[in-house]
């Protein structure tokens, strides 16, 4: 019976069974073991098991008050209850009851405990109120289980509240809550890290592991991604987001979709941290998949698919490098290649050029481009009266946080800006974090992250160690927060209203409490604080620089198949210690800090080494051309020395530390003739010493090694140039290229607000349904609260929506009613009245209805950054005299007049008069050749184009209006200087011979229109919001506009001149330089299907 004891002793382990299982069918691919096992495992926040229990629970009238998770009664309708799982969690929720009668059983879910309650926080993205509720119905008294629908997993949450809904006495009681974690779905074993981190800064420590479970968190099953288009009502997970069984995204709780530019901080603190790139590899694959012909990626993955964005173009790229970085995944890298050279043809890196074999010279022309890029960035972009880079090429005095954190992260500058851009930017520090001037009060984690990577970079750890305890530290011990995971964003005021108005809505429960995006400080603590980083595929070659701040001792470690990579040192008043083993057969740089100004003499195994030791801003850089177990003692005495042992030991002087690698890299190039090379993180310091010299240090051997050392040199002579020419080209996107009409992300005004309107009320729920467990997504009638409605801004809800094709500003309305009184001549507002527009379904009698035409977005660069999307609408009742007009173009195109006196003697054209010969005004139809003709005059670039759109609109009796609507925040006074300088170049183009728009008046409705756009209005418009602009039967300009749909909207004034409103409209659909191509192409479709039915047919439906 000796078998007895060891089966007890199995038995014992069955709770933990769970922590050996998959998601689902999921194949298991994951590790089943943690990699460094210790006392630090105790910060790890991920579950020993798949399935979970809450650990508290509380009354949401008693939120302080909390106890141990048990069973609970609900007695009588509205009665709740709230469980707090204690950490974010997401999954499936089953949950096991008894009734003693029929009702239903709600089920609400949130990450911050500011939104607990019956209604969920917001993640659909629609932007029309919380996402609801589940509902399990049960008919009768017993037994009861209620399990999710795997469509409406919930991927990120710690609280859940339940609650009772019945019209009796019902009660019941709940016996077991229990949840299924959905994410990292090929992990067996959650606690199973491949890499670590302990110091002796508890609060370090928990940042650290925070971001690393919230990069776990971000692992999700490819089917279960948020669905696109967003659902109209509650939530849904069930897209499918890319290959193999699991995928990295960015957020638990939301978007649920592929972001490249996320993954440039995510995937190197999921590397050390948690180690397997799975998911990675995955979504750098649908992106690749997706590629379009012209080499550009997408924004984001499927089904979302957010294009044009040069930015996340070059993400992709710089992820694929990481990916290559730490993996070696040399088939990968092979399937995609091709790819990866169409994107950079695109865009306009040579390491993986190196990497992949190619011998075509395109690392050299990487190499020079990113030069030429790097001179451009600091001859047009630094502001020397002020020590930093500035937005743009402007004289703007706008300093953001991005352009300049990345610019020292990425090697863009010498020590001397370094030095400056790094004390500017804690200009930018609140007790909370650091605010970003190009998001005014915002505070970014994820630009953060750069910021203190920036920081490390050029040897300042103090302050990249107080900005991590500022900002993550502060989130991490908000009693609302999830205590275990890393935000998305938040104000400087301490809320969480992150992006409120530029692009959330002001829905304050829509920001994401799990995003990777944010987890910066995990991949900086390992790579800057304790100094370990690889540089080629695998670390076949890495870095060791520690970097102490004023901490007293750190450790980490990380895994690649070549093996285990692990440092700690500790530190006292008068010497230190470092430890570090690497893979066998690596090779690496250590970089030794010192505090004697003397240089130190260093001593290996009783040999005194005088040469192969950089020696440069007061650190000591040493070839290690060994692997294996080695200690460093640094003692406060004038000399270095070091003896071999069994772990190899180097006995040495105590020195101050402060960060010179790019020094050290300039010192070594430059004593060999070579040009400087560009530095990014992550990159190697060369050993100051020639490749053929003898090794002198027993540390180094002269064994061949798993890369041979001309493949080694040729790695240091390449030096990461690929990223850093994608890095320095992200910069560009931040400074250089952001020369646009409306000034992008331009510092706002102190007086923004920030507060939203009083919502809505939401509308009533489903009835119960009388079928036991039936799921619905809103509460049934007589639920006991209205929970608050934010509608989409901007956008008629009764109206038929058509796609724009951006997801910013993803939807016009089809037609939109506008008041009859500004057909009137003489106008009865007054500039600031307000006007209460109905919606489509409700068609009062003194409203007009507009039908949609075109649309489009407009464009700047020739990085095509988007602006705003606009559309232009006809009255439905001037649709026939539209028609009428462009069957007489047709026919008998107009006669076109010169625009100077050259243009005179010479024939050429003007402005355009539709004659009334015979058969222009008789003809009710087109032909096909005539159609083919008209699209072809309406598309018209030239002159030709300009007298085509003249005669149509300079006749009175038909009336439309342009809908413009930001995609990004701007105010009205980019708006109003945008106009008008597209109304000068077109007034002075056709001035010096007719004269037309040199008369007083003229230039005095000019001024009446640049009013419009100044005093008395509110300066600010944010993305979503609505600008109108009107042209009546008589030409007049009627400006309105309007926050979101349902709100009154603000009348800002006319321009009576008709003049004014034809170059307007012209700017958009006549001749050379249209604000927008795209729209006067969409317009101009629409027009088309407007002519082929006869003069007079009603149409009752355009796009």
């Amino acid at each position: 019976m000796r078998w007895i004891p060891s089966l007890l002793g199995a038995i014992a382990l069955l709770p933990l069974s769970g922590a050996s299982t998959c998601w689902r069918n999921t194949t298991c691919s994951g590790p089943t073991t943690a990699a460094f096992p210790g006392s630090w495992e105790k910060n790890i926040f991920a579950p020993s098991s798949r399935t979970v229990n809450p650990e508290k629970l509380f009354l949401i009238t008693k939120t302080d008050v909390t106890h141990d998770y048990a069973p609970y009664k609900l007695q009588g309708n509205g009665s709740l209850v709230v469980y707090d799982f204690g950490r974010e969690v997401g999954g499936i929720v089953t949950v096991k009851y008894t009734s003693t009668g029929s009702g239903a059983l709600g089920l609400a879910f949130t990450e911050a405990k500011d939104y607990i309650g019956e209604w969920s926080d917001s993640s659909n993205g629609g932007f029309k109120g919380p996402d609801g509720a589940l509902y399990g119905n049960f008919t009768e008294a017993g037994e009861h289980s209620y399990t999710m629908p795997d469509k409406y997993l919930r991927g990120g949450f710690r609280y859940l509240t339940l609650f009772l809904i019945t019209d009796n006495s019902t009660a019941v009681h709940i016996k077991d809550v229990s949840l299924e974690i959905g994410f990292q779905p090929t992990w067996p074993n959650l606690r199973a890290y491949q890499g670590y981190f302990d110091s002796n800064d508890d609060l370090l420590n928990a940042i650290w592991y925070s971001g690393a479970y919230t990069l776990q968190t971000n692992e999700v099953p490819v089917n279960t991604g948020r669905q696109i288009p967003t659902v109209p009502r509650g939530w849904a997970n069930n897209a499918t987001l890319g290959p193999g069984d699991t995928i990295i995204v960015d957020g638990a709780k939301r978007d649920r979709a592929v972001w490249p530019g996320d993954m440039g901080i995510a995937v190197p603190a999921a590397f050390v941290s948690i180690g397997n790139l799975e998911s990675v590899k995955n979504a750098l694959q649908v992106m690749y998949n997706y590629q379009a012909s012209t080499g550009a990626f997408d924004e984001s993955g499927p089904p979302l698919s957010q294009k044009n964005s040069d930015t996340y173009h070059m993400w992709s790229m710089v992820g694929t490098y990481n990916y290559i970085l730490y993996t070696n995944d040399t088939d990968f890298l092979e399937t995609n290649w091709a790819g990866y050279k169409k994107a950079m043809d695109y865009i306009y890196g040579a390491e993986l050029a190196t990497w992949a074999g190619d011998t075509t010279g395109l690392s050299d022309t990487y190499t020079s481009r990113a030069q030429k890029l790097r001179e451009a960035i600091n001859k047009y972009c630094w502001d020397d009266s002020y020590g930093a880079f500035k937005d743009n090429a402007t004289d703007t005095t706008l300093h953001p946080q991005d352009a300049n954190s990345m610019a020292l992260l990425f090697g863009v500058v010498d020590s001397e800006r370094a030095a400056s851009i790094s004390e500017k930017l804690t200009n930018n520090w609140t007790p909370i974090g650091a605010v970003a001037p190009e998001l005014p009060e915002n505070i970014s984690p994820f630009i953060s992250s750069f910021e203190i990577q920036g920081h490390f970079t050029v040897g300042q750890p103090a302050r990249a160690l107080e900005l991590i305890r500022r900002s993550w530290g502060w989130y991490y011990n908000n009693p609302n927060g999830t205590r275990s995971t890393v935000i998305e964003g938040y104000l400087q005021n301490g809320t969480f209203g992150y992006r409120s108005s530029r692009g959330y809505y002001y829905d304050t429960a829509y920001v994401s409490h799990a995003h990777g995006w944010s987890a910066g400080p995990t991949s900086a603590l390992t790579n800057y604080i304790v100094g370990l980083t690889v540089t080629s595929p695998l670390g076949a070659t890495w870095k060791l620089a520690p970097q102490f701040g004023d901490l007293k001792s750190a450790q980490a470690g990380f895994t690649t198949a070549l093996g285990k990579f692990k440092a700690a040192w500790t530190k006292k008043s008068d010497k230190y210690t470092l430890e570090f083993t690497v893979p066998k057969g690596t090779t690496g740089n250590l970089t030794l800090p010192y505090i004697s100004s003397k240089k130190p003499t260093i001593t290996i195994d009783g040999n005194k080494i005088t040469k192969g030791v950089s020696y440069v801003d007061k650190t000591a850089t040493v070839a290690v051309g060994s692997g294996g177990s080695h200690k460093v003692v640094h003692k406060h005495t004038r000399h270095l020395h070091c003896t071999m042992a069994t772990p190899t030991t180097l006995q040495g002087i105590a020195m101050p530390w402060r960060t010179c690698n790019q020094c050290i890299r300039r010192h070594y190039l430059l004593s060999r003739g070579a040009r400087q090379q560009p530095r990014l993180h992550l990159s190697t310091t060369t050993p100051a010493r020639s490749p053929n010299s003898t090794p002198a240090n027993p540390l180094r051997t002269a064994r061949t090694h798993n890369i041979n050392e001309k493949d080694v040199t040729k790695y240091q002579r390449s030096m990461i140039l690929s990223a850093s020419g994608i890095a320095a080209c992200a910069i560009a996107m931040y400074g250089v290229i952001k020369l646009d009409l409306f000034g992008l992300d331009q510092h706002q005004d102190q007086d923004q607000q920030q507060g939203s309107e009083p919502p809505t009320a939401r509308e009533a729920a489903d009835s119960l349904s009388p079928s036991s467990k039936k799921t619905q997504l809103d509460g049934p009638n007589g639920f006991p609260s209205s929970p608050s409605l934010i509608r989409l801004q901007g956008q008629d809800s009764g109206a038929e929506q058509v796609s724009t094709g951006t997801s910013s500003v993803p939807y016009f309305p089809a037609t939109i009613r506008l008041p009859k009184v500004l057909d009137a001549a003489t106008m009865p507002l007054s500039a600031g009245d307000e006007i209460a527009l109905s919606t489509a379904a409700e068609k009062p009698a003194d409203e007009e209805e507009y039908q949609l035409l075109g649309l489009g977005i407009r464009t700047v660069s020739f990085l095509k950054i988007q602006v705003y999307v606009v559309g232009m609408y006809v009255a439905k009742s001037d649709i026939s005299e539209l028609q009428r007009r462009l069957v007489q173009t047709a026919v008998n195109p107009p006669a076109v007049q010169p625009s100077t006196p050259s243009d005179a003697a010479a024939g050429e054209s003007g402005r355009g008069v539709i004659t009334n010969a015979v058969g222009a005004t008789a003809a009710t139809s087109l032909v096909s050749t005539e159609r083919d003709r008209l699209r072809q005059l309406l598309l018209d670039s030239s002159e030709q184009g300009d007298a085509v759109w003249d005669a149509i609109l300079r006749e009175g009796g038909l009336r439309t209006a342009f809908r413009i609507v930001p995609v990004r925040n701007t105010d009205f006074t980019h708006m109003r200087d945008a106009f008008v300088r597209g109304i000068s170049a077109r007034a002075q183009k056709y001035n010096p011979l007719r004269g037309e728009y040199a008369d007083e008046a003229f230039g005095a409705a000019v001024k009446t229109f640049k009013a419009l756009f100044g005093g008395g209005q509110t300066k600010n418009v944010p993305k979503g919001h609505t600008v109108l602009l009107v042209r009546n039967a008589r030409g007049q300009l009627d400006a309105l506009f309007q926050t979101e749909a349902g709100k009154p909207t603000r009348y800002m004034g006319r321009v009576a001149d008709e003049r004014v409103s034809r170059l307007v409209w012209m700017n958009y659909l006549a001749g050379k330089n249209v604000s927008s191509e795209p729209a006067r192409e969409s317009v101009v479709d629409g027009i088309m299907a407007v002519v082929e039915r006869p003069v007079g047919t009603v149409v009752q439906k355009v796009l």
